[in-house]
């Protein structure tokens, strides 16, 4: 069964990540949307789906589908009581700019940008940690009706 368009966009991100240069240390890229069991895998980024709309202009027939993909950036980072900002920071700017380096995604993709960001914390627990969620649009298009195979 050939693989998806999406997948391969994902797969693309994920490696170009886990390959970049200048990666932190002890940073780790995953697939998984949940947080890892153990404290002690963090820092660690992990990238998945959110949703894809399907771009169907007005007026228009043709063979091709517009796709817009939103895959999340979630990343998980120590942190101390009051130092959660400065603790995930580097680590976002490392991945959004490590992310949009390539817009086509090695000719996956028409566009990739930067959409919205969240963040957030634990600060109740002895192993405090803080967490930023950034999401990205991906725009692609496919024939008309199939998930692999681009134009």
């Amino acid at each position: 069964m050939p693989d998806t368009v999406a997948n391969q966009i994902i797969e693309a991100l994920v490696a170009g990540l886990a390959g970049a240069g200048d990666l932190p240390a002890g940073f780790g890229v995953s697939r998984s949307r949940y947080m890892p069991n153990e404290l002690a895998d963090l820092p660690l980024v992990a990238l998945y789906f959110i949703r894809e709309d399907v771009l169907q202009p007005q007026g228009r027939r043709g063979t091709a589908d517009d796709r817009l993909l939103r895959i999340r950036a979630r990343i998980w980072q120590h942190s101390k009581l009051g130092e959660t900002d400065a603790a995930i920071e580097p680590l976002r700017e490392f991945v959004t700019r490590t992310l949009l380096a390539d817009l086509s995604i090695g000719g996956l993709a028409l566009n990739i940008s930067e959409e919205s960001s969240e963040w957030d914390a634990d600060e109740t627990t002895e192993s405090d940690f803080a967490v930023a969620d950034t999401d990205f649009l991906i725009r692609y298009a496919t024939r008309r009706g199939q998930l692999a195979g681009t134009l």
